[in-house]
């Protein structure tokens, strides 16, 4: 008798690397999700800040790519309170100069994102 019930995520069965796109317009998710499965990368999506968290959590991606002024929830938040739940997160935030500017005046590095250059 066959199980039909997997267990294992899709991420692991195909041995690719795991996108989560985060961003609130459709067609953006659908260029990225484009461009990135044509090299050869799994791709998930999320439409809002609240839904980036759970399927971070969830799927436990390689690296997200996140719009910052996300409905629910901005990315800024969202990337914080995903990262003060892990070891490790690969992430690139996309912030307009106002998004920058409102987002910062949070003081993101409470929360645990730091910055790389």
């Amino acid at each position: 008798m066959i199980n039909a019930t997997k267990t294992t995520p899709p991420r692991y069965a195909s041995e690719r690397p795991l996108v989560l796109v985060a961003d609130d317009h459709e067609d953006t998710r659908l260029l990225y999700r484009t461009v990135i499965e044509t090299r050869g990368y799994f791709v998930i999506e999320a439409a809002d800040g609240e839904e980036t968290v759970r399927n971070a959590e969830s799927a436990r991606p390689d690296l997200i790519l996140m719009d910052g002024s996300l409905p629910r929830m901005s990315g800024l938040d969202a990337l914080g309170r995903y990262a003060a739940r892990q070891t490790s997160v690969m992430c690139r935030l996309s912030l307009s100069p106002a998004t920058l500017e409102q987002s910062f005046s949070h003081s993101p590095t409470k929360q645990g994102v730091t910055s790389t250059s």
